[in-house]
């Protein structure tokens, strides 16, 4: 064969390789990826072959430079950063979120638990108080239709007639709509249970004043010869009012006595300030003596004993003892008044 001996280099096919092969070698194998090549025959300069080898010599790198790949780093290690501040704040965001959950969520129970506490409380009182009203009530109606009676219709007449009739002491006020009527009795014991309701009657009238009407009803004796305190205290009554008519009933419950003769109770009339002529005349006066006999009447057919007080409250009369102890009682319940 004529010409020279060459020497080329080509590229690898398959893996970009340079490959060094010789004028008249028909296959040539890559020494990186053994990938086998075969060659045509095909006559070349010599310096076409050597441009060819110089510039095989030269190798292209593994990898190129790109800038806009590190740009993207730095970005991607600016994001990276951003999202793990923001990653911390929601974190710290969500933890704060979650312990005010627990208090808001522990402030809610406590308060929820001190409502039904308090719930509790009210309901528990609500029912002693309930509880503490019935037993009232029942003890009220048990005491009422014990110790009260309802007037009837002669009795109702009766007490009518005789304040139509006569002028009777008023404590509190005269045009109120509550009344109260009190039957004072005055022998010994009649007159200390006199003393006990006006000690009531003073404070309540301290309170009600504007709201109660009381009127006063002496009750003589059934010897009416024994009551000259009454006919006394009338006539203090129509020369002094009720004023003249309280001083001397206070006077004669200082001064209790069994009996009053009628020499004791002149000269006790006259040592306050009644003329002794007008004390034994009235003594034996007889209109003064139908004034009694009216009143004593008016006692009888309300059934009042003779030792007793009463009073007389809604059309209903309660008698003896029992109203000193229950006076309250007997105002809260059928006047409304408590004090």
């Amino acid at each position: 064969m004529s010409g020279k001996f060459t020497v080329f280099v080509m590229k690898c096919p398959n893996c970009g390789a340079n490959i060094e092969g010789s004028e008249g070698e028909s296959i040539i194998t890559c020494s990186y990826c053994q990938n086998t090549l075969r060659l045509s025959e095909k006559q070349q300069p010599a310096e076409e072959s050597k441009k060819e080898s110089d510039a095989g010599n030269k190798q292209t790198p593994p990898y190129q430079f790109n800038s806009n790949y590190l740009e993207a780093q730095k970005q991607i290690v600016k994001t990276t950063a951003k999202a793990g501040k923001t990653a911390a704040v929601l974190g710290v965001t969500i933890t704060l979120l979650s312990v005010g959950g627990v208090i808001f969520g522990s402030f809610f129970m406590q308060n929820k638990v001190q409502t039904h506490i308090k719930d509790r409380q009210n309901e528990t009182r609500r029912r002693i108080e309930n509880d503490r009203i019935k037993r009232e009530r029942e003890r009220w109606e048990k005491y009422r239709e014990k110790d009260s009676e309802a007037l009837t219709k002669k009795m109702k007449m009766a007490l009518s007639g005789i304040l139509k009739e006569m002028k009777f002491p008023v404590y509190g006020n005269s045009k109120a709509t509550k009344l109260v009527i009190e039957f004072g009795s005055f022998t010994g014991t009649g007159i200390s249970r006199q003393k006990e309701i006006s000690l009531h009657r003073r404070k309540f009238l301290r309170k009600f004043k504007e709201q109660l009407k009381w009127v006063y009803i002496p009750s003589p004796t059934e010897n009416l010869s024994k009551s000259g305190a009454v006919t006394f205290l009338f006539e203090f009554f129509n020369k002094k009012g009720r004023d003249g008519f309280e001083l001397f009933l206070r006077k004669l419950m200082r001064n209790n006595r069994w009996t009053w003769d009628k020499k004791a109770l002149v000269k006790y009339a006259v040592s306050h300030e009644m003329d002794k002529k007008t004390a034994l005349k009235l003594l034996n006066d007889k209109d003064a003596l139908d004034i009694l006999k009216k009143l004593r009447k008016v006692s009888e057919t309300l059934d009042i004993p003779e030792n007793e007080s009463a009073l007389v409250i809604n059309d209903r009369i309660y008698r003896g003892y029992t109203i000193i102890n229950n006076f309250k009682f007997i105002m809260e319940n059928e006047l409304g008044m408590k004090q």
